[in-house]
Parts: structure tokens; sequence; C-alpha cells
């Protein structure tokens, strides 16, 4: 059914970094009403702060070592 289908993505979307869902959603939100250069530079801004986490260290050795990730939103 569609509310079972719309929980499931919820699920695997929650599972996620969720420093990085945030950044999508604001990315989303804002970039959808700017010209698009002022749009980019925002999602350039986002990707260059959330470079330095653990989330996004923790990704990439999860990829790595082929494991699922544990992101704790830091």
């Amino acid at each position: 059914t569609l509310v079972a289908d719309l929980v499931a993505r919820a699920v695997l979307i929650a599972s996620k970094a969720p420093l990085s869902i945030r950044a999508v959603k604001a990315v989303v939100r804002t970039g959808a009403v700017l010209p698009l250069a002022e749009a980019m530079d925002l999602e350039l801004s986002e990707y260059n702060r959330l470079f330095t986490t653990e989330d996004r260290r923790e990704g990439v050795a999860a990829f790595n070592q082929k494991r699922p990730a544990v992101f704790r939103g830091v």
C-alpha cells in the first residue's frame, strides 16, 4: 500500500546520516527559491561544512570496510 511504502521510505531515510539529511532538506527548501548559482553555492557551503564531520569519516570508513555505517550526528 501507499502508506507502507511511505513508511518504508521514511525508515530508510532516517537510517542515513542525520547531519546530511538535515543539510539536504535545507538546501532543497532554500535552494528551490534561489537563482541557480546561489543554490549551487548553498549546496557547496553545506558540503564543505559536512566534510569535516565524524559522520563523514564514519561513512567513508564503513564503505571501505564494507560494513553498515553507524552515524551519530556529529
